[in-house]
């Protein structure tokens, strides 16, 4: 046990982090829906700068072939 645990706050934290619960309350619909909205929110502008970025290359490297271009 002493090598396991080298110190009595590593067991003493590990078996309070096993013992963690999630609390879902009224307010659980909420944060999923918030959650959700931010995730959608985050992944459009991370594709819009992607596809910036692409275009941004293509002009610079990629000639005048515009079916590469991506929008």
């Amino acid at each position: 046990m002493l090598f396991r645990f080298p110190h009595p706050a590593t067991l003493v934290g590990l078996l309070e982090m096993g013992s963690m619960y999630l609390p879902v309350d009224d307010a659980w619909p909420l944060f999923r829906q918030r959650a959700a909205s931010t995730f959608e929110k985050n992944n459009r502008r991370q594709k819009q700068l992607l596809m910036k970025l692409a275009n941004q290359a293509l002009e610079r490297f990629g000639g005048s072939d515009q079916r590469l271009a991506f929008g």
